[in-house]
Order: C-alpha cells, then structure tokens, then sequence
C-alpha cells in the first residue's frame, strides 16, 4: 500500500508579524505506507498577503532550483509551488522549504 501525507507545515516565526517580516514555512512529506510510491508531485500556494522570495526554495536544506519550468524539479508560478520528487521509499520523507515576505 502506498501512502503519504504531509504530516507537517510549519511556519517561523509564528503568530502576527508586521509588514516586511521574512517567514520560513516548512512541509514534511513521508511515505508511511509499504510501498514505493512513484510519481510524488507536491503543490502548495503562497500564503495569500505574502511575496514568495526568489529562489528560497529548498528539499532537504538543499537549493539551487530556478523557480522556473525549465527541467529542475521545482516550479513557482502565479503563487503555486510545484515540486516533482520523483519516488519515496517506505518510510522515506523529505522536507521542503521556502520563504515569503509578508506584504
């Protein structure tokens, strides 16, 4: 059986901020199920109020992706965040992360 969730999003820092603040927000994707489970596509929107910061984007503490839909994983586009990761293993997870600037 394949199964994912998306057992976390977090935001820092949390609560109300003023206009200009930098946030990180976090997503934790896992496969909990016993399976391969190929084809793994996530989507997220930015938070409405809020400027997604340019190339921000990280899997795993890792960046480098354009933002682009130009053959890296990643694509940020009219406020949704697309990221193909591909295949997870059971039990695998991956953390994505990106930051926006509040308006």
């Amino acid at each position: 059986m394949r199964r994912l969730s998306i057992w976390r999003k977090t935001v820092s820092p949390p609560g109300n901020e003023p206009p200009w603040t930098e946030l990180t927000y976090t997503l934790v994707v896992s496969n909990t199920g016993s399976g391969l489970a190929t084809g793994v596509i996530v989507t997220d929107t930015v938070p409405a109020n809020t400027t997604y910061v340019g190339t921000s984007l990280t899997i795993n503490g890792s960046g480098g992706f354009t933002d682009l839909a130009d053959g890296d994983i990643a694509t940020v586009s009219d406020g949704l965040i697309t990221i193909d990761l591909g295949a997870l293993a059971p039990g695998e997870s991956k953390t994505i992360g990106f930051r926006v600037i509040i308006n």
